[in-house]
């Protein structure tokens, strides 16, 4: 599959060439995935309890630190491409890449 997404096929001059697949999936990653998300933790009830305030807080920022760390937007990029192209995500990780 990932031939045909790339249309790694041999130039011949009798055929002219359009890649639609990919012209198709160029255009509707960004609507998928367009920026790298903030972390918003709340607490459900806004009650004043400080353990849930800080539980938030906490997991609001190793949230925040695990984004920014991690190579995420690269994980994200991966998965957008898995779900668009037809049959990418069954493989595992190491036989299509």
């Amino acid at each position: 599959m990932l031939e045909r997404y790339r249309d790694d096929r041999g130039l011949d001059d009798h055929v002219s060439k359009f890649n639609i697949l990919w012209s198709n999936t160029e255009t509707i990653k960004p609507a998928i995935f367009a920026r790298m998300p903030v972390p918003d933790v709340r607490r459900r009830y806004l009650t004043q309890d400080p353990i849930g305030r800080t539980a938030a807080m906490i997991l609001e920022r190793a949230l925040s630190y695990s984004i920014s760390t991690y190579d995420f937007k690269d994980t994200c990029d991966r998965c957008v491409e898995d779900y668009i192209l037809p049959g990418r995500a069954k493989r595992s990780s190491a036989t299509s890449r």
